[in-house]
């Protein structure tokens, strides 16, 4: 429920039939919801939802590399949401909501995706709405790529160290 798969959901069952049509739900992981998730899109509006279940990193890329954008409409309690880093890095565009650590550093609104109030079904609808017009645009794909190139195991080193010398000097 904190990652707001729920709401993802309900958000795509707002638009227009024409756009809904065109649009499918992937869930890539498990969890309580899904049994719900499937039942709640056959309602009408019907929604095209799909279930991938847990993937492992070796099996993750595939997934990024079909999709349009990664959604990550979490309630509460996203620390960082590693998954827009490597989102970001398969040259996806991400809709996040404001409980994801990493918005304010990795989404840039119109640039490499949507910020949206989180909680906010309304919100986070109309961040879709916005990103429909990205899909297939190159300049995004690199955009996003060229934003998440810093984010790297030695840059995260470099600051991890530099804050222990911070630390440690007494500043």
């Amino acid at each position: 429920p904190r990652k707001g798969v729920d709401i993802l959901l309900r958000a795509v069952k707002l638009f227009p039939e024409p756009v809904r049509a065109k649009l499918a739900v992937l869930y890539v992981g498990a969890g309580e919801l899904q049994d719900s998730l499937r039942t709640e899109a056959l309602h009408e509006p019907r929604v095209a939802v799909r279930f991938a279940g847990f993937q492992n990193q070796r099996q993750i890329s595939r997934f990024y590399h079909a999709a349009d954008m990664l959604v990550l409409p979490s309630v509460w309690s996203e620390t960082w949401g590693l998954v827009v880093n490597d989102a970001l890095h398969h040259g996806l565009p991400c809709v996040v909501s404001d409980a994801v650590g990493c918005a304010p550093d990795l989404v840039l609104p119109g640039v490499t995706g949507e910020i949206c109030s989180a909680g906010s079904v309304d919100s986070l609808r109309l961040a879709i709405e916005r990103s429909l017009t990205w899909i297939g645009r190159r300049e995004m794909r690199e955009a996003c790529r060229a934003k998440v190139g810093a984010y790297t195991v030695q840059y995260a080193a470099k600051g991890i160290a530099e804050a222990y010398q911070q630390v440690v000097s007494g500043r």
